[in-house]
């Protein structure tokens, strides 16, 4: 079975608090729970797309040892522990397709969509992390431009430039960071299902 997760930061103190609202100790415990209820052995695969854990902290590593299955790691910004992550995963990418999405940690430019299909490479959409507990917005083009709003900041209702563009999830981005899905990797059906 192939599932897919993102952001996993394990042994990270300010994201499990600040962010997730546990001690690192319950978010750490929650994940590898979580994980090892669904994943059962070295026969399935988990992609991890970016921030496996703490780059700050050499910590992390006895709990990702904890989780079952195969590792592939889509790289992340907080992935850098380059001599280490061998010794975890299975395979390190940078980006890579699975059954026509794309797989990266921080969401495609919209426009990239666009420039593939002028080659005759059409995806499906874009399986990602980075972004946490947002989703990629869009906006209906209102007489200026569209626009796509992916940063910290959410935004809900009317865009503020122009009260013309209802915003709304942009359907061909897939978060799959663990706040968005429950600390528990998911199939790509259980994905499309999420996202309906």
């Amino acid at each position: 079975m192939i599932r897919f997760i993102a952001d996993l930061h394990i042994g990270d103190k300010g994201v499990a608090e600040k962010l997730r609202g546990l001690t690192v100790e319950e978010h750490d415990a929650l994940i590898v729970e979580n994980w090892n209820t669904v994943v059962e052995g070295f026969e399935d695969i988990t992609y991890v797309l970016g921030d496996i854990g703490n780059d700050k902290s050499k910590s992390f590593w006895p709990t990702l040892h904890k989780l079952k299955g195969r590792v592939i790691l889509i790289g992340g910004n907080h992935d850098n522990d380059i001599e280490e992550l061998p010794k975890f995963t299975w395979q390190i990418m940078g980006c890579m397709e699975h059954e026509g999405y794309i797989l990266t940690h921080i969401p495609v430019h919209p426009d990239e969509f666009t420039r593939w299909e002028e080659y005759g490479q059409v995806y499906k959409g874009n399986i990602h992390g980075h972004i946490h507990h947002h989703d990629v917005l869009a906006g209906i083009e209102c007489g200026t431009a569209p626009f796509c709003y992916f940063n910290n900041k959410r935004i809900d209702g009317l865009c503020k430039e122009c009260e013309n563009a209802i915003l709304y999830k942009d359907k061909r981005y897939f978060n799959v960071c663990c706040e968005k899905v429950n600390y528990t990797p998911l199939t790509l059906e259980e994905i499309l299902k999420l996202n309906e």
